[in-house]
């Protein structure tokens, strides 16, 4: 991409910020009917479902947001069921994604598309069978300039165009080996400003990483918030200089105590990208205060209890339409205190399936419920589960003298342990039995390698 088209693509992506609510919601309706002309025209899948639910091309050039409940909500079962049929390339089919990503190797520097045209991604699926996003050309352009806008979202446009022409190093610390939206897609982002970065993959050993790391030397930092705060101990253990000026999490929930630690030892804000392979810019928060951001030109977010339904606004090779994702958002009481004119939240609590069942389904401990304890001495905690009546609480402690550390898990057994059992009272589940230990390291998630807050796999 030429530096004027870039300047100019740049310029147009932050301007939507200065939109009122009213033309941004302008903005949003008209990409919104352009979408579902055309899906109407082209998806065998939604023609029969429109006709079914007498949705017709009238209806759709006068729809508004408040009557996208019309249509029915896609699951991810139900698309990949039904891919083929739900696609506008007749071309495109599920079978040679497939064949496509078996037969190419991923290379992340040079990725090959599909059909010579189509960037794809992939997430799991039901049963472990892999679920493939197809991104059109102007679909994954607008995509990745959302992950810029995330990534330099707390600086204005003049600001911004100094950042980017300066001597930046980008290290990105995610999965690499195969082809996962965040990665990928921060790849091309990086090239598009063509800034110098290195990938190292969560997969490799601890020692490599770290490594790897000095040696490059970074000042930008993105990845897992798991890794970002192994990078964080070790920086200061070592006592290692380095220059960092930005720090971007993605891939999974980022809490309290996580942003405090990241943000006390790199000294700047936090970037909290929030996305899925779905729709890979959807959301960003740097400062608590301030909430997270959802970007409306990009995406329609309907939040729901333990759920989110995602219309991608810009794919029309591939659209997701009332989509849902298992993802917790926690809506804001009021967006009058809003700096922007996006939708507000709280933020991303995590995802559903990350809720503990206990009893055999009888009641769930919610991340919602307990996320929030911030206790002395105390890094972090992780639940996990080892029974239908059972779970350990794994507390990580902070690096202290080791008689200071007794004294703080002592507290920390105390009061984490009352609260517990006060939500399983409250909840009935009076049989459940727990246990609160001290542990090195929480349990990292071995397929997604990212740190989960509740895990659920019964050994």
């Amino acid at each position: 991409m030429n530096i004027f088209r870039l300047i100019y693509k740049l310029y147009k992506m932050k301007k939507v910020d200065s939109l009122t609510k009213e033309k941004l919601e302008e903005l949003k309706l008209q990409k919104l009917r352009k979408l579902l002309q055309h899906i109407y025209k082209y998806s065998p899948y939604y023609q029969k479902l429109f006709t079914d639910i007498n949705i017709n091309e009238n209806f759709i050039k006068k729809i508004n947001i408040k009557d996208l409940y019309k249509i029915p909500i896609m699951t991810k079962e139900k698309y990949i069921a039904n891919y083929d049929d739900i696609v506008t390339d007749k071309n495109v089919n599920l079978e040679s994604v497939i064949n496509f990503d078996n037969r190419n190797d991923y290379v992340l520097d040079n990725q090959k598309l599909y059909l010579d045209k189509y960037h794809i991604v992939h997430t799991s699926g039901t049963e472990e069978k892999p679920f493939y996003v197809v991104y059109d050309k102007k679909a994954w352009e607008e995509t990745i300039f959302g992950i810029i806008r995330i990534a330099l979202w707390d600086l204005k446009f003049a600001d911004l165009i100094k950042y980017i022409t300066k001597k930046i190093r980008v290290c990105n610390l995610m999965s690499s080996d195969g082809r996962y939206a965040g990665c990928t897609s921060i790849a091309d982002g990086l090239d598009i400003l063509n800034v110098k970065y290195k990938s190292i993959d969560v997969g490799k050993e601890l020692d490599k990483i770290k490594k790897e790391l000095i040696d490059f030397n970074p000042n930008v930092l993105i990845g897992y918030v798991s890794l970002l705060e192994i990078v964080a101990s070790y920086i200061v253990e070592m006592d290692i200089k380095l220059n960092v000026d930005r720090v971007i999490t993605c891939g999974e929930p980022l809490s309290v105590l996580s942003r405090e630690k990241l943000e006390k030892i790199f000294n700047v804000k936090v970037i909290d990208c929030y996305g899925a392979s779905e729709s890979i810019a959807i959301g960003v928060q740097n400062d608590i205060e301030d909430g997270m951001y959802l970007l409306d030109d990009l995406n329609i977010v309907e939040v729901e209890n333990t759920s989110i339904y995602l219309t991608n606004l810009n794919n029309f090779t591939m659209p997701f339409i009332r989509y849902e994702i298992n993802d917790l958002l926690v809506k804001k009481d009021s967006n009058k205190n809003c700096k922007l004119p996006y939708t507000n939240i709280e933020k991303v609590r995590g995802r559903s399936s990350d809720v503990m069942w206990l009893d055999n389904k009888k009641d769930f401990i919610h991340p919602l419920q307990i996320e929030g304890y911030r206790l002395k001495g105390m890094s972090d905690f992780q639940l996990v589960k080892t029974s239908e009546q059972s779970f350990v609480v794994n507390v990580k402690m902070n690096d202290i003298e080791d008689d200071l550390q007794e004294k703080y898990f002592t507290e920390i057994r105390k009061e984490l342990g009352d609260g517990l059992t006060e939500i399983l009272s409250n909840k009935k589940l009076n049989n459940i039995h727990f246990e609160i230990k001290k542990v090195k390291n929480l349990q990292i998630d071995s397929k997604s390698k990212k740190k989960k807050f509740i895990i659920n796999d019964i050994k």
